[in-house]
């Protein structure tokens, strides 16, 4: 049995605060150099083939999502370690409907659109939300002409391009940020550093993106990694809470009906 809403979010609340309380204000060190940037993100738009898809667009996507953690899992409606299914998401709009395949019973319809959530309590869309931004972030956040960019840096001893994102004001609580890695060898997005505010207020967590694939001339990654350390593991090995695997995906036009 799944725990009620405030409940869920109380105990949530806790472990990402135990989990990441320092790493919830993630702004870069130094001033960014507003124009510095835009020659890179031109590149990398270019590889990814942003250029040859409409916003308009919506991309859908069959995958399973699989879980490592059994008690993150325990406050979501994923029933399943490995849980299947299948998204319509939205580039120009926060919109998704997801499906859920449960095992033995019916799949499980939730849509969210904006502010608007239909097909479960709070506490599930705390994780349908997040599902949509992990498996879109790569091609909503370098369309933006807002990132700050900030220099070529090193992690783990891998280079990369890094750019800045606040949601919102920085003196705002509720402000979310995002710090994006692009691999200095293929500018494709390699890692997303984020925080959470609605989930609990110091949570921070990384995406870890590979696999990137065509579909339609534009390159998606096929292995979506959520992880609390930025360490690249290989796909076989368990350092995730859970991972998103995509077996298909397709461009189609705009149907929210």
């Amino acid at each position: 049995m799944k725990f009620p809403y405030y409940l869920g979010i109380a105990i949530l609340t806790l472990i990402g605060a135990s989990l990441q309380c320092s790493a919830a204000n993630l702004t870069f060190a130094g001033t960014p150099d507003p124009n510095s940037g835009h020659g890179i993100l031109g590149k990398h738009r270019d590889n990814l083939g942003l250029n040859k898809i409409s916003t308009k667009k919506q991309l859908r996507i069959a995958g399973v999502d699989r879980w490592n953690s059994w008690l993150v899992r325990w406050f979501t409606p994923a029933d399943d370690a490995v849980q299947s299914f299948e998204a319509t998401m939205g580039l120009s709009n926060p919109f998704i409907r997801m499906a859920l395949h449960n095992q033995g019973s019916e799949s499980a319809v939730y849509t969210l659109d904006g502010d608007s959530f239909v097909g479960g309590s709070n506490l599930d869309r705390l994780y349908i939300g997040p599902m949509r931004d992990y498996m879109t972030w790569t091609l909503r956040l370098p369309l933006r002409e807002d990132l700050q960019y900030h220099g070529k840096r090193t992690l783990n001893e891998h280079e990369y391009f890094t750019f800045f994102f606040a949601s919102g004001d920085l003196n705002d609580p509720a402000t979310d940020h995002y710090r994006i890695y692009l691999d200095a060898r293929n500018l494709e997005v390699r890692l997303i550093q984020f925080t959470l505010r609605e989930l609990a207020e110091s949570y921070s967590g990384w995406i870890h993106y590979s696999d990137y694939r065509s579909v339609d001339g534009i390159r998606i990654p096929f292995l979506i990694s959520i992880q609390e350390s930025p360490a690249i593991s290989g796909a076989d090995e368990q350092q995730y809470v859970h991972r998103i695997e995509v077996k298909s995906a397709q461009w189609i036009e705009m149907d929210r009906k």
